[in-house]
């Protein structure tokens, strides 16, 4: 197996895995509130995903090099 020099530290990815695992948090505890004859969520997946993506789209030029 060939040695390769990963281009994150240690705690940008601890970080990183903190942001993750609080965004799962926030997406596993969504809960729908009754507005008149339809529901809401007080949360904006939208947001969400992007929030996300900042955080994990950074690593897949590394983990393309792997293949």
């Amino acid at each position: 197996m060939e040695k390769r020099k990963i281009p994150f530290g240690k705690q940008e990815i601890d970080d990183d895995m903190d942001k993750v695992s609080a965004l799962k948090r926030k997406f596993k505890d969504i809960s729908e509130i009754k507005v008149g004859d339809g529901w809401e969520y007080p949360f904006n997946y939208e947001q969400g995903m992007k929030e996300l993506d900042e955080v994990l789209l950074k690593y897949i030029p590394f983990f393309e090099e792997e293949r």
